[in-house]
């Protein structure tokens, strides 16, 4: 008898079993050996489960982290950018992978609640939600719609 899981795919609900393989001698499959999976499903996902991968579209959500603070020991000045975003009271949201840009939900002046998908970066044919990280205001957008953005880049400002 294996584990048995419940995971969220683009907001539908799946239950699924997972058997541990393996044997007493502790040797390995082969990389490329397949596999069988069970996934058992409720009739309200049935047809999503059913639905080809073609027409499906991958959707992660990413909630970006406060970023680390340096160690006291080795005070370094701070880049011009965070120094004037830091004595505005802004707080950057900053993207957590290389992609494209291909939709901006919000504006300069919109109200957002937390975890409210702001922008959506594609990355390796994977569509990651930007959320917010907290309520708050969108004080200014700093990318567009099809901009190639790299790790760490500000993509927007929050008060």
């Amino acid at each position: 008898m294996g584990k048995k899981y419940l995971i969220k795919v683009n907001g539908k609900m799946y239950e699924v079993e997972v058997e541990e393989m393996g044997n007493s001698q502790g040797s390995q499959l082969p990389v490329n050996q397949p596999t069988q999976a069970s996934l058992n499903t409720s009739p309200t996902t049935a047809n999503a489960a059913a639905a080809s991968p073609q027409s499906a579209q991958n959707t992660t959500s990413v909630v970006p982290q406060a970023p680390a603070k340096p160690a006291a020991s080795s005070p370094q000045p701070s880049a011009p950018s965070q120094e004037s975003t830091a004595t505005t009271g802004g707080e950057e949201i900053t993207a957590p992978m290389s992609g494209v840009v291909l939709k901006v939900n919000v504006k300069p002046g919109d109200v957002v609640k937390d975890a409210q998908t702001l922008i959506v970066i594609e990355a390796m044919k994977m569509e990651n939600e930007i959320l917010a990280p907290r309520d708050g205001k969108i004080k200014e957008v700093l990318v567009k719609e099809q901009q190639q953005v790299e790790i760490d880049q500000p993509l927007l400002i929050m008060d």
